[in-house]
Parts: C-alpha cells; structure tokens; sequence
C-alpha cells in the first residue's frame, strides 16, 4: 500500500465513522481516531453517499481493511471478534504455507535440475 492511497483510505474511514452515531463513536479508542484525523489526506474528496449501503460504496480497498480492523477490535461482540481473530490466523496459515511451498529452497533446485 503506498502512502498516498493509505492517506485516501483514512479520509474515507474518517468520513464514514463521522457518519456514525456516538454510542458506536465512543467504542474506539481516541488515540485511534486522533491517528486518523492526524493522517488522512485533507486534500482529498470524499463524500459518503448516505442513501446508498456501505457495501455499494466505491470504496478503496485499503479503506475496507482499515473498517474491517476497527470493526474486529472494537465494535463487535467478544464472541464474534474470536471467530474473526480465529479466521485471520487460519488465513494466515494458509498463506505461509504456500510461500514455504512456493520459496521451498529443495524445490527451487529441483526445478533447476529438471530445466538444465
């Protein structure tokens, strides 16, 4: 993620938390909306269409996965955070072993044989 989208991403977040009522508001730690309001880009526009979903927004990808960790760590329920945290770590996983797979030093020279 570069730094420029990574600061777009934050302005759409701070502009779809802004939409928010304070009861959710008042879940998140000041020192994460403080970072976000410090580092989205201010320049950018970003206008939240209230009567479309959020899941119809044209939002950046970035931008989804910074509302799906504030989401997980603060907003939902103790039980669903454990079956996300759970669901990340199996992700996780998977993707390692893949690399290992993938960046397998045995491998690499195997393959090497079989092209020589």
């Amino acid at each position: 993620m570069n730094k420029e989208n990574y600061k777009k991403a934050l302005k759409q977040v701070y502009m779809i938390l802004k939409s928010l009522g304070k009861d959710i508001i008042d879940k998140i730690p000041i020192d994460m909306l403080n970072f976000i309001e410090e580092n989205m880009d201010k320049d950018y526009f970003f206008v939240l269409d209230e009567n479309i979903e959020l899941e119809e927004q044209e939002l950046m990808d970035e931008t989804l996965g910074i509302i799906s960790l504030i989401w997980r760590d603060y907003l939902c329920s103790d039980e669903e955070r454990k079956k996300l945290q759970a669901e990340d770590s199996e992700r996780q996983k998977q993707f390692e072993n893949e690399q290992r797979k993938k960046y397998n030093p045995d491998n690499i020279f195997k393959r090497m044989d079989e092209n020589v």
